[in-house]
């Protein structure tokens, strides 16, 4: 029998991923007791431009539901959504919550617990994500808690953000590296 249906989802870095709304389902069987298997299916999909809606439509979550209307851009609700999941496979991984896709827990986790996630998740986005990108993956995380009216002190963790760093060679081109580039680029064996 089937008893629990698990989303894996898999995330990818682009905006122009390949189309594809193609699930993959895996099966596997756990055993409960001496005689009791119970069927656990696992459905992975890639979130892409052409899934998402089929995505949003199946989360039954109405926190998910609050958080998803409040995007009027595709693409901004793509970014986000991916950006919310990556959020909840940490919380996921912690223990604060059951699965991926269980958005009212997430919408309900106590709000001194809440705030100590976050500032966390923060620490290790720091150590893992380049300083500029830090409030990118933070923005979908809190606008799903306003949308969903948990109130948090956002200032207060937007202090928490590193400093940003300006890219380096970001000057334009002198006169003669320009000379320089138009020489490597039009020279020929001959010359």
């Amino acid at each position: 029998r089937i008893d629990s249906e698990k989303s894996l989802f898999l995330f990818s870095n682009s905006r122009n991923d390949i189309d594809s709304s193609e699930m993959q389902t895996q099966s596997q069987v756990k055993t409960v007791g001496q005689d009791k298997a119970i069927l656990q299916k696992e459905v992975s999909c890639k979130i892409t431009k052409a899934n998402i809606e089929e995505f949003c439509k199946s989360q039954e979550s109405r926190a998910f539901k609050r958080f998803t209307r409040s995007i009027k851009s595709n693409a901004t609700r793509i970014t986000y959504t991916r950006g919310l999941l990556v959020f909840a496979y940490e919380m996921q991984k912690k223990g604060v919550i059951e699965t991926v896709t269980s958005f009212d827990q997430l919408a309900s986790i106590p709000q001194k617990e809440l705030v100590i996630q976050l500032e966390d998740y923060i620490y290790d986005l720091i150590d893992k994500v380049h300083v500029n990108t830090v409030p990118c993956k933070m923005y979908p995380v809190e606008l799903f808690y306003n949308q969903n009216d948990v109130m948090v002190n956002w200032k207060r963790l937007h202090k928490m953000f590193p400093e940003k760093k300006k890219t380096e060679n970001r000057n334009a081109y002198s006169s003669e590296q320009i000379t320089e580039i138009h020489r490597l680029v039009h020279q020929t064996p001959r010359n």
